[in-house]
């Protein structure tokens, strides 16, 4: 299966999963988008390609975390949007299975905890 047929079957509403989703990404192919992302500056073709795959993983969260988005006025589900793809992006995977070197258990529950919180702000607020 092509990687981003892999990514596409993340399941839409199921925070644990698309987590999951998207660490076996990075697991997979991490350190390799790293070292793309330090030479995107210099390089037009690889800052090319660096900027469709964060347009790509800005339409998966949007895709994924629907139900978290659901039902905002714009600003707001901008706003959680953006959390959202930067809670689940490969610097924040770098930091903490890379540079705090925990393990990806421990790693999925930091960022499942901080896409729970969305939701959690979410129900707070509603009436």
């Amino acid at each position: 299966m092509r990687e981003v047929e892999r990514r596409d079957a993340a399941p839409v509403g199921r925070p644990p999963d698309a987590v999951a989703n998207v660490f076996d990404h990075y697991e997979a192919h991490g350190t390799a988008i790293l070292r793309m992302l330090s030479q995107e500056d210099r390089i037009p073709a690889i800052r090319k390609l660096m900027n469709r795959g964060r347009a790509y993983h800005r339409d998966w969260a949007n895709r994924v975390f629907e139900p978290l988005l659901a039902d905002l006025p714009r600003a707001s589900r901008e706003r959680r949007l953006t959390a959202l793809v930067v809670a689940t992006d490969v610097l924040v995977w770098k930091l903490l299975r890379l540079d705090m070197r925990l393990s990806r258990p421990q790693a999925t529950k930091i960022v499942l905890e901080m896409i729970e919180s969305y939701s959690q702000q979410s129900q707070a607020r509603s009436p």
